[in-house]
C-alpha cells in the first residue's frame, strides 16, 4: 500500500477499501488504520517520510486467532480420545494431561493449514484407560494467545481459559505499538507512527527507489492538472 501526501495511491487489491490514513492538523505524527484484519496481514509495515534525506521506520504486526477446541471420547471400550482444535493462528501445539500432569503415553497429532484463510486445524488421538474423564484434559497452546484447556469429561463441553505463564507482551517499536488482534475481527487496527521519535537512517538504493516512485506519482498528478488548466 502507498500513501503520498495523504493521498491513497495504492493499486494492491489485497488492501482495497481496508486502509485509511489518520493525519492530525499539526502533521507531527500519523496513524495507519487497517480494518478487517486477516492472517495475510501479518508482517512488517514501513513508513517513509521526506525530511532531507528520505527516512523510514518499521513496525511488526502480529496477528493471532483463537482455536476452537473439542475433546471427544470416541471409543469407550478401547479408551480412544480425540482432541480437535480448529480455526486458529499461528500453528499451535496439543498436549494431553491427566490430573494436571503431562502424559507419557504416545499420541498422534496432525496439523493442516487452510491455504485460503491461513488458519490451522489440528487433531490429536490418544488411547488411555481412565475412569475419571474429568481428570483427562486436552491442552492447546497458541504461541500468541492464552492456553486453552478442554476437559474430556466436561458436562457443558466448554473449554477453560488459562494464562500461558506471563502475559504475552505487546509488540513494541520506536514507531509505536502494534497489538495482536483476532483475525477477521470487526475491530480496526491502528498502527501508530510517531515521527518525532524516529531513528534517522541514511539513504540507500532501496530508499532512493521508493523516493523516486513517490516523486513520479506526484509529477504525473501535477502534469494532469496542468493539462486540464
Amino acid at each position: 500500500m502507498v500513501y503520498h501526501h495523504s493521498k491513497n495511491l495504492s493499486t494492491i487489491a489485497h488492501y482495497h477499501n481496508r486502509t485509511s490514513l489518520i493525519l492530525p492538523p499539526n502533521r507531527k505524527n500519523c496513524a495507519l488504520l487497517l480494518s478487517s484484519v486477516r492472517v495475510s496481514d501479518d508482517g512488517t509495515y514501513t513508513c517513509y517520510y521526506q525530511n532531507s534525506p528520505l527516512l523510514y521506520s518499521s513496525v511488526s504486526l502480529q496477528v493471532f486467532a483463537k482455536y476452537t477446541v473439542q475433546c471427544i471420547y470416541r471409543n469407550p471400550s478401547s479408551g480412544l480420545f480425540y482432541c480437535e482444535a480448529s480455526g486458529g493462528y499461528p500453528e499451535g501445539r496439543i498436549q494431553w494431561k491427566l490430573r494436571g500432569q503431562p502424559l507419557s503415553q504416545p499420541s498422534v497429532t496432525l496439523s493442516n493449514k487452510d491455504h485460503h484463510t491461513g488458519l490451522y486445524y489440528m487433531n490429536s488421538s490418544l488411547i488411555i484407560n481412565v475412569t475419571d474423564l474429568d481428570a483427562l484434559t486436552c491442552v492447546v497452546e497458541n504461541p500468541r494467545d492464552r492456553v486453552i484447556v478442554q476437559k474430556c469429561g466436561g458436562a457443558d463441553g466448554k473449554p477453560d481459559m488459562q494464562s500461558a505463564g506471563p502475559e504475552i507482551p505487546q509488540v513494541k517499536a520506536l514507531t509505536g505499538v502494534v497489538l495482536a488482534l483476532f483475525v477477521l475481527c470487526a475491530v480496526p487496527l491502528i498502527v501508530k507512527y510517531y515521527k518525532e521519535h524516529q531513528t534517522h537512517k541514511p539513504q540507500d538504493d532501496e530508499l532512493q527507489q521508493q523516493n523516486d516512485l513517490l516523486e513520479n506519482q506526484r509529477n504525473k498528478k501535477s502534469h494532469i492538472q496542468n493539462i486540464h488548466a
